[in-house]
């Protein structure tokens, strides 16, 4: 039974990550997934010298930067003791979220890196102490 999705995101452009973002809500919308948090977690940068000539004056550099945006979007599930909600007997819910899944893997977010992380919960029976 799913119980959360993880969506990291990263992108060296801040719009495109917002815009991607805004998408990805809208698709968690249009499939009645409440529960969505979006943390914006710290942008790293990378700095660069360089020199501009390489034979003669050493004192002239150019220096770069390189930001990496980063997002986190949480999709979260409330989960229920109930036998009557458990995924057993509401199949639709893992249909819905396979969808979810398959649907994010085809839309196209340029320039935008998702590593998506889904966490699940599975039923066991308790093993006897022998």
């Amino acid at each position: 039974m799913v119980r959360k999705i993880a969506i990291n995101l990263k992108s060296f452009e801040k719009g495109l990550i917002n815009k991607s973002v805004i998408q990805i809500i809208s698709l968690c919308e249009s499939f009645n997934f409440k529960n969505n948090k979006v943390i914006y977690l710290p942008t790293a940068y990378k700095r660069f010298t360089v020199l501009r000539s390489p034979h003669i004056d050493k004192k002239s550099r150019e220096q770069f930067e390189m930001k990496t945006f980063k997002r986190l979007l949480s999709i979260s599930f409330p989960i229920k003791n109930d036998l009557q909600d458990s995924i057993i007997f509401h199949p639709n819910r893992s249909h819905k979220v396979q969808t979810f899944l398959q649907l994010l893997k085809r839309t196209e977010l340029t320039g935008v890196q998702l590593k998506i992380t889904v966490y699940y919960d599975t039923k066991s029976k308790a093993i006897p102490d022998s």
